[in-house]
Order: C-alpha cells, then structure tokens, then sequence
C-alpha cells in the first residue's frame, strides 16, 4: 500500500473466500483490480483448512482466534489507515465477515463490510450439496468422524437476531442472488432475524456467484466509497 497523494494512508479491504476456494479465487480479480487503481490497499487470506492454511476449527471458538489473529496483522501494518477497515467475505466467507462484525473486540474495527450470500448455517446442507463439500468440510474441521460433522455444522449456526443488535448497521450491505438455491435460506433467515437493521439487496436473475459482475462489483465499490470517504466525526464509532 502506498500513501495518497495528499499523504493519507490507504484503507484496507479484506476479502475473504467461499468454502473450497482459496485467496488466489479469481471471482473478484476486476474488482480488486479497481479497488487497488483507487488507492486501496488489499489482503486476502486461505480460511481455515483451505489451500496453504492448514488451521481447524475444531470449536467456533478457534474462528473468533483466526479472525483475531487477521486483525492484528493488518493493524500491525503501518502502511494502512487502521480506522478504515473493509470486510468483503463471499458464501462461507460471508460467515467469517459476519463473526466479525457481531465481535464485541472486532466489531468496532470494521467501517464497512459486504457480504455476497453469506452462509450463516441457518439452515442443513441438501444432501447432493453436502455430498460436494464433504472432503472440505473434514479438512476445516479436522475431524475424520463423518458423523460429527452435522455437529459442526450447528454449531455454526449464528444465533437468531445477532444481527438485531448490531451496532452501526449503515456500513453493512448484504447482496444476494434471488435465484440462489445454495444460500437462499440464510438470506430469509436473515431478513427475518435482522429486522430492520440489515440491508439487503436483491439481484435478479442471479444464482449464488452473480454473473453480471461488473453491476455487481459497482454496487460494492459505491458502499465501500460511502463508509471509506465518511468524515471520522460522523463515521464516530465505526472504525
């Protein structure tokens, strides 16, 4: 990351992959291509028991150790403007951006964040979609006993009206797909959970990856530009 011309730090955007995927996910390659041409500063990471990332979550605990741990990395870069950080977490990556958010020690970290059809484990796995991300499934969760594995899952399940309580809930923009059969039932989970406080935006005609990117990708740049570009009086509370 490089200072600005006016000699202000770069924000920082996070993104953060779906499940079986790793940092290298080409989905958002344009979109972090546009990101970077405006000044903004990038990291992406492997969840855990993905690709170079050989971490388990062997309890929901350990993803609140993982998220901790990203966080004091990038805030221990003195390159980047640590009271401008941005979460964009996709599908399973949506999970970890949402723990994120309703942390009591993260949560007032994160000035802006998108989730792209988050899984929130609202809902079980179909058995033909579980039956695809099974061998995933184990390598997160480190655990060779298959019966277990619907255990884990609850237990990810975030808790009904989390999002009730969420604190600042402008900088928050959910986009989902409204032909999404992967995750469609966390996003009614949500908006019936979330109340008024999530804002959440149909896309139409589209599945779980939307197609139309580039509507997709202006749509996220214009929220992250709002929070980013928000005076610190009136962004108070949301660094």
């Amino acid at each position: 990351p490089h200072s600005s011309a006016n000699g202000l730090k770069p924000p920082l955007v996070i993104i953060l992959h779906p499940l079986g995927k790793s940092k290298e996910w080409s989905y958002f390659r344009k979109l972090e291509q546009g990101m970077l041409q405006q000044g903004r500063a990038l990291l992406k990471v492997d969840l855990p028991g993905h690709s170079e990332n050989n971490g388990i979550l062997e309890d929901v605990s350990r993803a609140d150790e993982y998220l901790q741990a990203l966080f004091d990395f990038a805030e221990g870069d003195p390159r980047i403007d640590r009271t401008r950080i941005g979460l964009i977490g996709a599908s399973f990556g949506g999970w970890f951006a949402a723990k994120a958010l309703l942390s009591k020690k993260l949560g007032s970290k994160v000035r802006v964040a998108v989730l792209l059809n988050p899984a929130l484990y609202s809902y079980y796995f179909s058995p033909n979609l579980y039956a695809e991300v099974e061998p995933v499934l184990l390598r997160i969760f480190g655990d060779q006993d298959r019966k277990n594995l619907a255990a884990h899952m609850q237990s990810l399940a975030l808790p009904d009206g989390a999002f009730r309580h969420l604190e600042n809930p402008e900088r928050l923009l959910v986009l989902t797909g409204d032909r999404d059969q992967t995750t469609g039932a966390d996003t009614e989970w949500l908006r019936h959970h979330g109340g008024e406080k999530v804002t959440i935006e149909m896309l139409p005609g589209e599945g779980h990856f939307p197609v139309k990117r580039d509507v997709l990708f202006y749509r996220i740049q214009e929220h992250l530009s709002g929070r980013f570009e928000m005076r610190t009086e009136s962004a108070k509370g949301t660094r």
